[in-house]
């Protein structure tokens, strides 16, 4: 067995220890779905690295191996950078008849051709998908800032390089035709190249597994201790003010929320500012998104006090489609987390005399109920968004398919401190039933056949 066998055995080791520890960490905080994509990647590069390391032992049925792995940790990793920008999660036809085209010229030529046009195809292959995934991680760094995004473009970057200089080279100086020539029997500087390319090759997956890895230690984190305290607070105002006035609700809400949210947003926008100035812009998306949230919790604060004002004339034409996409953006991180899948069915487009900020504060708490609702779900978790455009109104109905209301409950869904949940402080629906009504709207709720819930909210339209 040659230095080089034992070189790729080396790297492939490394390789499945960073496999074992990302399966460890992600059972005890949980898998994403759409963000694997680089860790089966991870894996087939493992397979191949094994593979062209113990070729020697193995033989031809080791390399086909290895190129077989080799191709699919590039597609793996082109898929991860395509659900990333896109969002989706399907594998597109073309790609898997593509790859299987590849892999069939390429155990033919391994059969009746010699070396040099092997490397021709391998090469180009490489070069075209390297290319596209330095493509693809540019345009997203671009859009998330991060500094390993950077790093994995680079090493993208690299990894063109080599493979199109290797082309070059046997273009140039085209192997021997009267011997079958071995990945081991190539000239010092092809030796050089593809180490190079081995090195940022596995870079590239050690990069995305910590980047992987950071968001999912990281994730919510900081969002999960504000809702907590926002529970906390709620729950103890439920138990000493259960004889106090809707009026009175709102004032203590506001008085008692507004403080330390306002604290917390110049807290984490000082910590952006700091994270910036040192140059940490891989952590500024998830403190950006909390600032983000701060302002809109402040902001729904001080519109506490405008449920409990006497009803404007006047109010804004609001976009129902608008409001909706917006109490969805909010809602997208628990939607991801508890893999809750939301369907828009109908048109969206109407418009209707309204506050926006109170509008989606009623459409977040009803996706959020609806969360709730299905949490005892373990897969299939959906919520639907109907739209009807009625000729005086806009009526939207938000359906799960989770336990359904309690029906003893169901009667007073609508009072304070009422709630169908164990741990439920029963202030969002009696919230949104105020709003809905200060619009001169209605709000109801009910069971759905197959156990779920609905909740309808009709709006009078702009005249």
């Amino acid at each position: 067995m040659s230095g080089d066998h034992l070189v790729f055995i080396a790297v492939a080791s490394v390789l499945i220890v960073s496999a074992v520890n990302t399966v460890v960490l992600n059972r005890e905080h949980g898998w994403r779905e759409g963000e694997a994509f680089w860790f089966w990647g991870l894996i087939a590069l493992s397979v191949s690295y094994l593979g062209f390391g113990t070729s020697a032992w193995l033989g031809p049925l080791a390399l086909s191996v290895a190129n077989l792995g080799l191709l699919l940790a590039y597609l793996a990793m082109s898929l991860q950078l395509r659900y990333w920008q896109t969002s989706r999660t399907n594998v597109p036809i073309w790609l898997v008849s593509g790859a299987v085209l590849y892999m069939v010229v390429l155990e033919y030529l391994r059969a009746t051709a010699p070396y040099t046009p092997r490397l021709h195809l391998i090469h180009v292959t490489m070069s075209v998908i390297t290319a596209y995934l330095f493509y693809s991680a540019v345009s997203y760094y671009r859009k998330n800032g991060s500094t390993q995004l950077m790093v994995l473009a680079t090493t993208f970057a690299i990894e063109f390089l080599c493979a199109f200089s290797r082309f070059v080279l046997t273009v140039i100086q085209p192997a021997s035709t009267n011997q079958q020539m071995t990945l081991y029997e190539e000239p010092i500087v092809m030796v050089i190249l593809r180490w190079i390319w081995l090195m940022a090759n596995a870079m590239s997956y050690l990069t995305v597994m910590t980047f992987e890895l950071e968001k999912t230690l990281n994730k919510n984190e900081t969002l999960r201790v504000l809702l907590k305290e926002k529970d906390l607070l709620l729950n103890a105002l439920s138990r000493h003010n259960r004889s106090d006035k809707s009026a009175a609700v709102g004032r203590t809400l506001s008085h008692e929320l507004r403080q330390p949210l306002t604290t917390l947003l110049l807290a984490s926008k000082n910590l952006q500012a700091q994270l910036k100035s040192n140059d940490l812009t891989d952590l500024d998306m998830q403190v950006d998104f909390l600032c983000k949230e701060c302002e809109r919790s402040a902001n729904l604060v001080n519109q506490l006090e405008e449920v409990f004002r006497p009803k404007r004339a006047h109010m804004p034409a609001t976009n129902i489609a608008s409001a909706i996409d917006q109490a969805i953006k909010t809602m997208q991180p628990r939607l991801d987390a508890d893999n809750v899948k939301v369907h828009l069915i109908g048109d969206f487009a109407c418009t209707v005399p309204a506050d926006t900020a109170q509008l989606e504060t009623v459409f977040i708490n009803l996706i959020s109920n609806s969360i709730n609702a299905l949490s005892n779900r373990s897969k299939d978790k959906q919520i639907t968004i109907e739209a009807q455009t009625q000729p005086l109104a806009c009526a939207i109905t938000v359906r799960d398919n989770g336990s359904g209301i309690d029906p003893s409950v169901l009667p007073n869904l609508w009072q304070l401190y009422v709630s169908d949940e164990a741990k439920g402080s029963g202030i969002g629906l009696w919230l949104s039933q105020q709003i809905v009504q200060n619009h001169s709207g209605q709000i109801e709720a009910g069971n759905t056949p197959d156990s779920g819930a609905w909740f309808r909210v009709v709006l009078p339209r702009k005249g």
